[in-house]
């Protein structure tokens, strides 16, 4: 068993170095996003403002059907979980600005604390200090993640609180705790996995992961208990202790859904589970979506769907969490660390969380939701990074007469250096682009900035509902102008949607679905839509106001 690397003398310092550095690279990261930049942070961001101003867990968009929406004001967070806007609005709360920057500090915040509780965990992993500090650095550069943790998105969230987990985990298994410790600890492991629920919907699997070693750390523990039936109680009260902790934070979120849908947990998003293609997430009706149609796709469609997912999600493994060059190492560092049960817990976990978002959900999954899922091993990744580093450097010291210590010195700080690089380069890419004048990050908002500006010429009122491709990133360019999704489907489709909402103005841009494909390559008007004009890349109607209900 491993001891703390260091004493607290010496550990305080690092946490300090490493908190600050973080701080400065997340808050340059942060300095260059004016905008939340993707669906996803755009839809947190938004209610995050209704909820900083009083107006509850209601939103003026409609972004899928899968819930069988009736009108605005909707229900927020059916299909996403809260506790991403929630933060955000602490921001905006905190400072009485809505602003996004506002928004952004808790997540700045959330991003520096990464690397301090990768240096917590390789403390409790590590003898050598070196081996710890290694980590802890490592989680300083974090490749394509870095831009995605300082917007208002689940990853950095859900980066932390993996982090936290492990942690918690080696914690358990690792110290020797007092009955009111171990008891606490348990709690606390199923506060953490509460919070990764309340992040994402697959944070339910973390839950799982945290009862089952719950249990298997009560059976096994010879000391606390001598006899089986004992045994058995302990393992009990333990898992008691993990689903107290879990609702400690979830029971408010179920209350709500009690109270807002009649069940604890809206049920829309499992038609996901029928999914033939990503855009049929938009169907409308969402009823369409059916075990009879799905098994109507045939069993070779099924399968290559998810074997695709499958490829997809091994490449975010590699280029994403493992960011090329520290894979090999990762893997080092697992086959060293695979006799203890908290690593035997996260890779349990990482693997649940791959067939999921490879199988059960492959569309999500390819779209991101692997990428987002991902990202609470990334402490353990990083963690772990240095056994492997370890094995690195025996075997050059065997095999190429390396000095050890001046062979990490050097082989640690290239690829740290290597790391750098690869981070900024990736950021630069992503949010700057090729022109620093029209920054890649903000070309969808600055496009609907355009699109409402010309819309606002045919009616001010900001009451008239449009139907786009994004509803939170035009709600949020336009200034609140409620939105709807495009439906996935043909004008049948569309003029049931516009006449459920009540709708006005279409905007369809070159993303559009095949089914209403024609009203962007030959904008005209028809008996039901009169085509005004087109805006950069997006054509605008306008539904008339007396047509025949389809």
């Amino acid at each position: 068993m491993k001891t703390q690397s260091g004493n607290p003398h010496r550990q305080l310092p690092t946490e300090i170095f490493l908190f600050l550095v973080a701080m400065v690279i997340s808050g340059v990261a942060a300095w260059n996003l004016h905008v939340p930049g993707y669906m996803d942070a755009e839809y947190y961001y938004m209610n995050g403002q209704r909820l900083a101003s009083g107006k509850g867990f209601t939103e003026m968009v409609i972004w899928n059907y899968l819930d069988d929406p009736q009108g605005l004001p909707h229900a927020s967070h059916t299909y996403w979980l809260p506790f991403t806007s929630l933060t955000a609005a602490l921001g905006m709360f905190l400072f009485k600005n809505q602003q996004f920057i506002y928004a952004q500090i808790p997540f700045i915040a959330i991003s520096a604390c990464i690397p301090l509780i990768t240096y917590k965990i390789g403390s409790s992993l590590y003898e050598d200090h070196r081996k710890a500090v290694f980590a802890g650095i490592l989680a300083l550069f974090p490749g394509y993640y870095l831009a995605y943790q300082v917007t208002t998105s689940t990853l950095g969230l859900y980066m932390l609180e993996g982090g936290l987990f492990f942690w918690l985990l080696l914690s358990i298994n690792r110290s020797k705790l007092s009955r009111t410790r171990l008891l606490t600890s348990f709690v606390g492991l199923g506060c953490i996995a509460g919070m990764m629920h309340l992040t994402r919907s697959d944070g339910i699997l973390w839950l799982f992961v945290a009862a089952s070693f719950s249990i298997y750390y009560g059976l096994l523990q010879k000391k606390a208990v001598l006899h089986a039936s004992e045994k058995f109680s302990w393992a009990i009260q333990l898992a008691g202790m993990v689903f107290l902790g879990y609702l400690l934070i979830m029971g408010g979120w179920f209350l709500h859904n009690g109270q807002e849908f009649g069940k604890i947990m809206p049920t829309g998003g499992t038609l996901t589970l029928w999914l033939q293609n990503y855009n049929q997430m938009f169907s409308y009706p969402a009823s369409s979506l059916t075990l009879s149609e799905w098994l109507k796709s045939g069993i070779s469609s099924i399968l290559s769907v998810r074997m695709k997912s499958s490829l997809d999600n091994l490449m975010t493994l590699l280029a994403v969490e493992g960011e090329i060059v520290l894979l090999p190492l990762f893997i080092l560092g697992l086959v060293d660390q695979k006799k203890f049960a908290e690593t035997k817990s996260m890779l349990l976990l990482w693997l649940l969380t791959f067939v999921m978002m490879s199988w059960v959900f492959p569309f999500a999954g390819m779209r991101g939701g692997f990428l987002h899922s991902s990202a609470a091993f990334q402490p353990f990744i990083w963690a772990l990074i240095p056994a492997g580093f370890e094995k690195f450097l025996q075997w050059g010291v065997r095999k190429r007469n390396w000095i050890k210590g001046q062979a990490f010195s050097i082989f640690g700080i290239g690829l740290c250096v290597i790391l750098a690089v690869f981070t900024m380069s990736i950021y630069y890419n992503k949010v700057i682009g090729r022109d620093p004048v029209s920054p890649a990050w903000q070309a969808n908002w600055n496009d609907y900035v355009q699109v409402e500006q010309a819309v606002k010429e045919e009616a001010s009122d900001m009451a008239s509902v449009i139907i786009v491709n994004n509803p939170p990133g035009y709600y949020l360019a336009s200034g609140g102008r409620p939105a709807v999704v495009l439906p996935d489907g043909d004008e049948q489709a569309l003029k049931l949607v516009a006449e459920r909402f009540q709708a006005q103005f279409i905007a369809i841009d070159r993303n559009t679905v095949d089914g209403l494909n024609h009203l962007y390559q030959e904008p005209a008007s028809s008996d039901w839509i009169e085509y005004l004009f087109t805006v950069g890349d997006t054509r605008i109607y306008r539904i008339r106001e007396n047509y025949e209900t389809p």
